[in-house]
Order: C-alpha cells, then structure tokens, then sequence
C-alpha cells in the first residue's frame, strides 16, 4: 500500500494542477484528517504527537514536538533516486509557524542525512528559513534566506516553501519567490534510507519542529521560476 503514494494520488488534487504543471512523483495533501489512511501511505513516528487542526485547504497535519522532550513526531518516505542520484527535483511544502518562535531553536522540515552531515536540510532558525547541504559527507554549506538583519519569518502563519535542483544549483522560493540560489552538486550516500519531514529523529537530542504542515510534493525534475509562483498560489 505505502508504495502507491508514488504513482496514486487524489481525483481533487489532481485537478488542482493546470495541464502545463508537471504532476508531482510524490504527493502527500496531509490535509484528510485521518491519521490511520495517512499511516498506509508513509511512515508516522510517535502519532501521540500528532493531530489534525484547520489548514488552508481542509485539515492540515500538527506536530507537537515541544522543547527538550525526548520523543518526536516524524514522517518518512523513501529517498527519491533523482535526490540520491544528485539529479534534478523540487519539493514543496507549507507551513504554519509555531504561535512563538525562539530565536535560538532550530525547527527542522526536510532532513535527508548523507555520512555524519546532512546530504540535503531545510530549517527554520532565528526566524530565517536556511538550507542547508553537504557535497561530500562531511564538511556542510549552508545559506539563509533572505539576508538581512530584521526577523523574517511571523509566528503563527502559513508558508508556501520549495527547492529547486538543477544538477547545478539549489533555489529556495517562499510564496512563490526565489529568494536565494547557491551552486551545489552533491549526492546521498546509499547508506541513508529515508527522507525525514518534521524531525532529525524521533527520538533523543535532535532538531525537531513545532507546527503544522500540508501539501508536500516532490517532483522528479528542477520547476521554473513561473512554476514556482503557480504552484504557490494552487497550494
């Protein structure tokens, strides 16, 4: 059954996508508010902390990973080839803020590890959205965006976030704008299994977010500027 989240998808998302939008390779709305459909489809680590609040199109999936608790909610699916291969993707996502963001907190999203660093990570810290990627396994290059030294990033409101790969460069878009690009190649190790949504870990000292989130797709090639932008506004 997990399987078939890689070509099935939803008659209603489906029709969400205008003919020119590439149809995504993995599609999850997490907006049905049934925890047990959702657990066929991916793998959920400590539902407990898991529930179902309002979101921007039917439910969307909360993660109540509070501070210094020693078990995490986390999702995982398999690590695509095209990301592991260091071949062109994009994934797509939105978020809603925790009500407080701590400047000092590291909010992890997207986490795929590659050797002790991680091969491709997306985080929320000093209310800043940063990626963050490893070429080799072990020294990490890391860029923010957007620059500047005001906060950029409210509590308690819904994001429209993605990356782009082209093979030759990372894109980092909120709302549908590019806000900063970095030249990047790099591959997974085959030793790394799974790409993790909401946490490094389920559980221990690890980074972790607090907040909800819906609508992650991943395609198997590096979307447009102009695909960006559309794509934000059908989420």
């Amino acid at each position: 059954m997990k399987k078939h989240i890689f070509t099935l998808f939803f008659a209603a998302t489906l029709l969400a996508f205008s003919a020119d939008l590439t149809v995504p390779k993995i599609n999850l709305p997490l907006n049905e508010g049934d925890m047990e459909a959702l657990a066929k489809t991916v793998k959920l680590y400590n539902q407990q902390l898991m529930s179902w609040i309002d979101g921007p199109a039917g439910k969307a999936l909360y993660l109540d990973n509070k501070l210094d608790e020693k078990d995490h909610a986390m999702l995982t699916v398999p690590i695509p080839d095209e990301i592991r291969n260091g071949q062109p993707f994009t994934i797509s996502m939105q978020v809603k803020t925790p009500a407080q963001l701590h400047r000092s907190r590291q909010y992890e999203l997207i986490r795929i590890a590659n050797g002790k660093k991680p091969g491709l990570r997306l985080h929320l810290s000093w209310k800043r959205f940063r990626t963050e990627f490893s070429e080799d396994g072990i020294n990490a290059v890391s860029f923010c965006a957007p620059t500047g030294s005001s906060p950029q990033v409210e509590p308690n409101r819904w994001y429209c976030i993605g990356i782009t790969y082209d093979g030759k460069e990372l894109r980092f878009y909120r709302n549908g704008e590019m806000l900063c690009r970095k030249e990047a190649t790099f591959k997974i190790s085959e030793k790394a299994k799974d790409l993790r949504i909401g946490a490094t870990s389920n559980q221990g000292t690890c980074y972790y977010f607090e907040g909800a989130i819906t609508n992650f797709k991943y395609f198997a090639e590096a979307l447009t500027a102009e695909e960006m932008a559309k794509l934000a506004t059908l989420q």
